[in-house]
């Protein structure tokens, strides 16, 4: 009767050979996985009619995560159709990244960029219609450390865990084989500041 050593587990079921993959890991800390913040970046930052750029900010991502971008304190009339948001900063290996948001005219809701952001180094806002002022935080999505393909069967077994729990809803993850940065993944559950754990099968 065949006989299978396979890492701590043994049995004596007859089985054809496999091919072994391997686990990797990224662990977010509680401060690295903090609930979604969308001020967290920039609190009330005031535009003009002319383009404004920014480059000191109240604080930066606390992880690798997509940001939004918001109008505040009632100045959604100040939004020029068209106008735009352009986030430069850098992706979870390091390398310069930018990301352009478009808004409407008077537009309320957030907008979200596609790439995940470690640090922010410059924001520039286009020409508004008046003193808009935005908030910027970041969102629930997480950068992934390497590059997936656009494939769904070639992708990888993903487990998540959310303060020691397992997560039993499959999370969201978004691929991409050209650009690290638009790799992500987007948990069932909101973060809430727990430490979150996901294991890749590869």
């Amino acid at each position: 009767m065949a006989y299978m050593t396979c890492g701590l587990y043994n049995t004596d079921s007859y089985v054809k050979p496999v091919n072994l993959g391997a686990i990797g890991r990224q662990t977010l800390s509680a401060r690295e996985a903090a609930a979604v913040d969308t001020d967290y970046i920039l609190d009330g930052a005031t535009t003009s009619t002319a383009a404004t750029t920014i480059i000191e900010f109240a604080h930066q991502p606390p992880y690798c995560r997509t940001l939004t971008v918001i109008a505040a304190d009632g100045t959604e009339a100040h939004v020029k159709a068209n106008s735009t948001c352009t986030i430069t900063g850098t992706n979870i290996a390091d390398e310069t990244i930018s990301d352009v948001l478009t808004f409407d005219e008077n537009q309320s809701t957030a907008e979200e960029t596609v790439k995940a952001f470690k640090s922010v180094a410059k924001i520039v806002f286009s020409a508004m219609d008046g003193a808009a002022k935005f908030d910027v935080g970041y969102g629930e999505k997480i950068g992934i450390p390497f590059m997936l393909s656009a494939t769904a069967a070639d992708r990888p077994m993903v487990e998540v865990t959310l303060d020691g729990v397992i997560e039993t809803t499959a999370p969201t993850i978004t691929a991409d084989a050209d650009e690290l940065e638009k790799n992500l993944i987007d948990l069932n559950s909101d973060l809430n500041g727990k430490e979150v754990c996901i294991y890749y099968w590869v």
